[in-house]
């Protein structure tokens, strides 16, 4: 979860302590419903909810798009054996329509 945590919030990995509960919730999720090799169970109970305690059923679903279309683009990166982080800024400012 460190990982995402600082993407979204700035947070490093170990200072998630920082973040609220409501800022917890999304994470929490996204971490559980993309393990597969450990956690086949998916998202846990205690984990949803969290989420439907924090968020309305738009933004549920919303969240729940957004980490399976984040998950879907790792795993094209994985296919295309593309590592995770290898985009650098600038890259595609010399195109034009």
């Amino acid at each position: 979860m460190g990982q995402l945590l600082g993407v979204a919030y700035g947070v490093e990995p170990g200072d998630e302590a920082v973040l609220d509960t409501h800022r917890r919730a999304a994470p929490a999720l996204a971490e559980e419903g993309t393990r597969l090799s450990d956690a086949h169970h998916g998202v846990s109970d205690e984990t949803w909810a969290r989420v439907r305690g924090h968020y309305d059923g738009e933004q549920v679903v919303a969240l729940v798009c957004l980490v399976a279309q984040i998950n879907a683009a790792n795993r094209l990166g994985v296919i295309a054996r593309k590592a995770g982080g290898s985009y650098e800024a600038g890259t595609f400012s010399g195109m034009t329509d």
